[in-house]
């Protein structure tokens, strides 16, 4: 296929979690993600000050101001700008407005799922190819 400069500013890709219920369980959901396309340099700046932050937050080390404000949270709010199939308790589609966003980016596991995916979504199909033998099942 031939590669198209003029793309729209975003793409879909599936955003998949699990939520906890009653009992002790936890449900399976899924909706379709519209993740900005935000040009190489802010991609590369996102992913690695949120790895940086990830491993400073493990280490136990106080993240300096600029990592305290890169939260999942803000993350998956400035790569997700819409979506496909969440629904309202009647089964409509529930349109991405400033405050839904806040209210989907609130339900826990759901700011993480986000950013899974479009990290996921960054990575090509290569990237899903096995390697190895060991990796194929083989070994």
């Amino acid at each position: 296929m031939a590669f198209k400069l003029d793309k729209k500013p975003y793409y879909k890709w599936p955003v998949e979690f699990e939520v906890p219920v009653d009992g002790g369980a936890w449900e399976k959901q899924s909706f379709d993600g519209h993740f900005a396309r935000l040009g190489q340099e802010r991609v590369e700046y996102l992913t690695e000050a949120y790895t940086r932050r990830v491993e400073e937050l493990k280490a136990g080390i106080e993240l300096d101001e600029e990592l305290a404000a890169l939260t999942p949270k803000f993350i998956a709010g400035e790569i997700l700008i819409g979506w496909d199939n969440i629904l309202d308790d009647d089964g409509n589609e529930i349109p991405c407005t400033p405050a839904i966003k806040e209210r989907v980016l609130e339900v826990e596991t759901v700011a993480a799922a986000v950013i899974n995916a479009w990290s996921a979504s960054l990575q090509g199909s290569a990237a899903k190819k096995p390697t190895s033998k060991k990796s194929r099942g083989i070994g």
